[in-house]
């Protein structure tokens, strides 16, 4: 037997529970210990430390354990050691004793493909092996050895993967991984590391996206370290140059060294690419959402018409029914409500009261029922009968027509089924609910034995065989059971009968006899029969729903989510029956227009019993969170770039006899085959020939010509028949053409000329991303400053929000119990439905805080943002506003917390910027990372076979990069130092000045990269002279910010982990550098040698003579370059930039703007204020740059 700790759970301390993510028999389950507190809180064998429960979730993969010990004074975040028990000890050699499939090594293959000694790739071992275009490109040469996943989780409509592992995975941007087993088909397979989070979490963009938000990792989820398959046809490191045309979205042209034979569709990856990505974005609504709360308040009378439709029982505000006769024609049940008012305005039915001929005639539209139907007839709450009818009674239907009916006592097998009821009045109407007739179901006989208790009816009731949740009601008199309280004789009571109600019965034991249905009454869903002792019988049951709009009262378009708290008033008169005047509610969101009510110290919904008085307006406070928001829409609309499209006409006989355009080779095409002429784009008629000759191709706006020839983006060239040419650009807005021969009539056709179709894709930003924010001279966002460095956060495809901090969240990040005034003030409770009670909280009023909870407490909202006010070191109030917050205002800016309450809540401190304004007008994001353009991209246009062309998502600005002289130029090593530049040698880059050009170099001039090593660069004059090392000689600094600009998006950038390169060996040997990962034999390796420095602390500065003084013999010689840095500067140095120094004594320096004025002592600088934490840095050395041929991975490599 074998032992297996446990890493993924969730434990909630104060419900006593751990939750594991995988099943476990119990039998396997042995300790639970709480590390964080030494105490071990489940032992299999322990009678006070066992289980109270034990519940395992096969469809979510979960086993949930509930503790017998007291876990209440605990923490969420304790760490557990959890240990279960296994059949066997699993055993993994180091990769040095296998082979790429996992199997142990029995001797050294030559190949990868030697494994085993078997040629070719087999499905069968290779199964970390991905294929593009069935061409092998990355493998897995770990074999099992994959990286401990946590957590993998997806973002509904993204393709943006995060993944969360349990140790440092060691990844870099760019490391092809395997991804097998996740949840998700889109997110399996070979990929790319995009991001890197951090040393525990990266990113990878899945194949399409994920359409929910969550886990998708699996039992059997596993992560490899890919590596580039030997053979691949993707050539990357050929690659020389991606340069873009700065166009929005761009065009990327990708030039190579050698023929990679790729053809137009291609998709490959794009990795590690350098510069900017520009995402451009519309200011203003609805694209920023910049409001967190938005103010709900609204008001509403009574027995004003809300103008509902469907199936309900009210015009007015107030619904008091719990209760509603089902509703479907299909299944033969009808209900047909009304309004019978003394007030002609209001009434939807006409009275014939006259004796002997007294109808029922509905306004509104045909009743539905048909001749001899059993119908009850239902007053509503509020209201008083029709004179002559009395309230829940049954009755027959007489059919007029489609419109009217008459009513009778007796069925049609009566003879006195021809009698009508006596109607006399339209009786009152208490202006806020209607009235109905409803099918009813008539019993015939009941069956009092009590081996068959149970009744009869004349004809089949629909849905309760099949369905024992369909509830009935018995109305007007017994039915079987000797009990009043199993009837209803008053549709009034319908606003307080509830589920549970004696009233309210359920089918059992449904059977269908000839015709008639028989069943027994229930008072729960497939609960025991009821006793039916009665044999008389005088009522009659209906089909009855739970009304959906029960306890309701309308609001037209409330705005507000369930959960959101409300400050409920009347203006006057009686306060619907259960609602509190002056009070705070808790909200249950039914529809946009209605909702439920609970008292904020309250558990359940309110019963309203009665609508109060029906003239008075209902009126609320109450702030609803915005979902959403801070969110920042960054759709990216892609217009197709313009294309050149070449037609070959020519003429033949067609259709009917007559000369016709044949447009490459089909005549004159229409229908389906008509020609389309997109906006924008291109098109030649070429009309070489022979068969075009005096037939001129031409463009109309009619049909027969009429109008005169179009001409608009049209050009003509050489004559038809030798080397006739129409060539169109179709402009924008244009009409539709016809194509017609100029000399003669109906040889051609029509062709339309729709606008181009745009397709949306997303920002291509990840989460941590910087990106400057320009607001393009428009109004800004409030809350944004323009040319602002901010961070992404929470990026889905389309929109994302912005931070200071590269996570967005920062500092206290905590726990409390959704308890009310109980509970443990360490593990933190709610206190008096207004503050949180949370020992050592750590919060400050003004702190902006995210909220989160899966049972989110009613006033507060999951994913919503607050500010906090601080009580004292253990109490916080939430606030809406900061301005709330640090006024001590009260509520509605001071956030209210009631019940229902379950679970516990999250609180972290935020960075994300509270946007207070949508801005306007068109906006940028400027991302200048690495990996800016990184993506999937596919192969547009093949230019050659060295040269194609791809379409990118977004724009892509040429690098600029910036460098000011008097910190970057060493005049005397022709060097210019811009770390990280990022720059290869031979790149060719333009040259602008700032104020001054330095001495060497013109503004506006192509100058060619000596790269010098990994902060430093030279200039040249030519391509050849970059290569042979020779550069331009720098004579001076010149003044102001220069740059070198670029097209080009490529460059090399850093890898992880180190080399060693021994002078007196012919290879290099990795440690943490990931080589395979990246490198194939043939391969460039290049290894920097860091620049050299020697540091000088300077412990004084003289004003009076300009001189420091070093803490120890600086070593200096006059004329030496250095580099000031200082964590306060006095006036007339800067922090950063480069100085030369003359010597006064072994510990005393001056420092000049050139190695001139130092020799030649003149220009000193003259030094004033005060100085903090300064020191000189000599340089003695620019660094170097070491290139390498990569051959075979060594047992070293990793």
């Amino acid at each position: 037997m074998a032992k297996k700790i446990i890493h993924r759970y969730v434990f909630d301390a104060s419900a006593k529970t751990v939750l594991i993510n995988e099943v476990i028999a119990q039998k396997r389950l042995l300790t639970i210990t709480n590390v964080t507190k030494n105490e071990i809180i489940y032992a299999f064998p322990d009678t006070v430390r066992g289980a109270a429960s034990y519940a395992i979730d096969t469809a979510a993969k979960t086993t949930l354990i509930t503790l017998d010990f007291d876990t209440t004074s605990h923490a969420d975040t304790d760490e557990l050691q959890i240990f279960i028990e296994k059949d066997s000890t699993e055993m993994r050699p180091d990769k040095t004793y296998t082979d790429p499939v996992s199997k142990f090594r029995v001797s050294q293959p030559e190949n990868l493909i030697d494994t085993d000694f078997e040629y070719g790739l087999q499905s069968t071992k290779w199964e970390t092996l991905e294929l593009i275009r069935n061409i092998p490109t990355f493998f897995s040469r770990h074999g099992d050895q994959d990286l401990e996943v946590t957590e993998m989780t997806s973002t509904k409509d993204s393709n943006l993967i995060r993944v969360t592992t349990a140790d440092q995975h060691g990844l870099v941007q760019g490391n092809p991984i395997f991804v097998v087993g996740s949840r998700s088909n889109q997110a399996n397979g070979g990929f790319v590391v995009t991001k890197v989070i951090d040393e525990s979490t990266f990113v990878f963009n899945a194949k399409a996206n994920i359409p929910t938000t969550g886990s998708i990792k699996d039992t059997y989820t596993q992560i490899f370290l890919a590596s580039i398959y030997q053979g691949t046809e993707f050539k990357l490191e050929n690659v020389n140059g991606i340069t873009t045309d700065n166009a929005s979205p761009s065009k990327l042209t990708v030039s190579t060294e050698y023929p990679l034979g790729l053809n137009e569709g291609t998709s490959f990856f794009l990795v590690n690419s350098v510069g900017q990505k520009v995402v451009p974005f519309t200011a203003g609504a609805p694209n920023v959402v910049h409001e967190n709360f938005t103010n709900q308040g609204k008001s509403s009378q009574v027995n004003v018409y809300t103008n509902e439709t469907g199936h309900r029982w009210t015009v007015g505000a107030v619904d008091e029914h719990n209760w509603i006769p089902k509703h479907s024609p299909a299944d033969g049940l009808n209900v047909k409500f009304f309004i019978s008012s003394t007030d002609a305005s209001k009434r939807t039915i006409t009275l014939n009261t006259a004796g002997g001929v007294e109808t029922i005639t509905f306004n509104d539209g045909p009743h539905g029922f048909s001749e001899g139907d059993y119908v009850v007839y239902l007053e509503g709450c509020g209201n008083g009968a029709m004179g002559g009818l009395n309230d829940t009674r049954p009755y027959y239907v007489r059919v007029v027509d489609a419109n009217t009916i008459w009513l009778t006592y007796y069925p049609p097998s009566d003879s006195r089924h021809s009698q009508r009821v006596n109607l006399s009045s339209y009786g009152s109407w208490g202006t806020v609910a209607k009235s109905c007739f409803v099918t009813a179901f008539n019993p015939v006989q009941i069956y009092t034995g009590s081996s068959d208790e149970k009744v009869r009816f004349d004809s089949v009731i629909p849905l309760v065989a099949n369905d024992p949740n369909q509830a009935f009601m018995t109305f007007y008199s017994y039915v079987g059971i000797n009990s009043t309280s199993y009837y209803t004789n008053n549709s009034g009571y319908l606003d307080r009968w509830t589920q549970n109600s004696l009233q309210v019965h359920y089918p059992r034991n449904v059977q269908v006899i000839n015709g008639e249905t028989h069943m027994q009454f229930a008072r729960t869903p497939n609960a025991a029969a009821i006793n039916m002792s009665r044999s008389t019988h005088t009522g009659a049951i209906v089909l009855m729903d739970v009304n959906p709009y029960k306890n309701t009262v309308y609001f037209a378009d409330h705005g507000l989510t369930t959960g959101d708290v409300i400050y409920l008033q009347s203006t006057s008169g009686t306060m619907p029956g259960g609602l509190a005047r002056n009070y705070y509610h808790n909200v249950y969101v039914v529809d946009k227009d209605r909702f439920q009510f609970s008292q904020y110290n309250r558990n359940d919904i309110q019963n309203i019993t009665s609508v109060g008085t029906t003239s008075a307006t209902l009126s609320y406070t109450g702030w609803s969170a915005v979902d959403g928001a801070d969110f920042i829409d960054c759709t990216q609309v892609i217009t197709p770039a313009a294309t050149t499209t070449t037609f070959a006409v020519t003429v033949a006989t067609g259709t009917g006899g007559a000369n016709k355009f044949y447009i490459d080779g089909v005549e004159a095409p229409t229908g389906a085959d008509e020609l389309v002429l997109v906006e924008g784009n291109t098109y030649e008629f070429d009309q070489s020939d022979v068969s075009n000759t005096t037939h001129p191709l031409r463009f109309y706006t009619a049909a027969d010509k009429s109008g005169g020839e179009y001409t608009t983006g049209v050009t003509v060239s050489g004559t038809p028949g030798t080397d006739g040419m129409t060539t169109i650009v179709v402009p924008v807005g244009g009409p539709t053409l016809f194509y017609q021969c100029s000399a003669h009539s109906n040889m051609g056709a029509q062709a339309t000329t729709p606008a181009p179709t745009t397709q949306n894709v997303g920002h291509g930003l990840t989460d941590g991303d910087a990106v400057v924010y320009t607001d393009e001279g428009n109004t800004a966002i409030n809350g944004l400053t323009n040319s602002q460095t901010y961070y992404v956060v929470n990026a889905t495809e389309f929109k994302l929000q912005l931070a200071t901090t590269p996570t967005g969240y920062t500092g206290v990040d905590h726990t409390f119990a959704n308890r009310i005034s109980s509970g443990s003030t360490v593990t933190g409770r709610i206190q008096g439905y207004w503050y949180i009670y949370k020992n050592n909280h750590g919060l400050n009023t003004g702190d902006r805080v995210q909220y989160t909870s899966n049972t989110p407490v009613p006033g507060l909202r999951n994913g919503a943002f607050y500010y906090i006010r601080k009580i004292n070191n253990n109490a916080y109030y939430f606030y809406r506003t900061l301005a709330g917050a640090q006024g001590n205002a009260s509520w509605p800016d001071r956030i209210l917390m009631t019940y229902p309450v379950s679970g516990t809540s999250r609180v972290r401190k935020t960075d994300i910027i509270d946007l207070t304004g949508a801005g306007a007008g068109a906006q940028k994001l400027t991302a200048s990372i690495d990996g800016a353009s990184d993506s999937v991209y596919t192969l547009n246009k093949k230019v050659d076979d060295r040269t194609f062309e791809m379409n990118a998502e977004s724009q892509i600005p040429p690098r600029s990069i910036a460098f000011n002289p008097d910190s970057a130029i060493w005049i005397e090593q022709d060097a210019i130092r811009i770390p990280d530049h990022f720059l290869r040698t031979g790149f060719s880059v333009v040259f602008n000045e700032g104020t001054t050009a330095p001495g060497g170099l013109t503004d506006g001039t192509t100058y060619y990269i000596i790269r010098q090593s990994q902060n430093w660069i030279k200039l040249a004059a030519t391509e050849i002279d970059a290569l042979d090392g020779t550069a331009i000689t720098l004579t001076s600094k010149g003044s102001g910010q220069c740059t070198l600009n670029t097209p080009n998006i490529i460059g090399e950038v850093l890898g992880q982990g180190t080399a060693t390169l021994d002078l007196d060996k012919t290879i290099i040997e990795g440690q943490g550098t990931n080589f395979t990962s990246f490198f194939k034999t043939g391969d460039d390796v290049t290894l920097y040698k860091p620049e050299t420095f020697d540091e000088k602390t300077i412990s004084s500065m003289s004003t009076s003579n300009n001189r420091f003084t070093t803490s120890s013999n600086h070593g200096y010689t006059t004329a030496d370059a250095v580099i000031f840095t200082a964590s306060s500067a006095p006036t007339g140095l800067t922090s950063g930039y480069l100085y030369y120094v003359r010597v006064h004594d072994a510990n005393e320096v001056y420092l000049h703007n050139t190695a001139a004025d130092a020799t030649n002592s003149a220009n000193t600088i003259g030094l004033s204020g005060t100085l903090t934490g300064g020191k000189l840095q000599k340089l003695l050395t620019a660094g170097d740059t070491v290139c390498l041929l990569y051959t075979s991975p060594s047992p070293r490599d990793s």
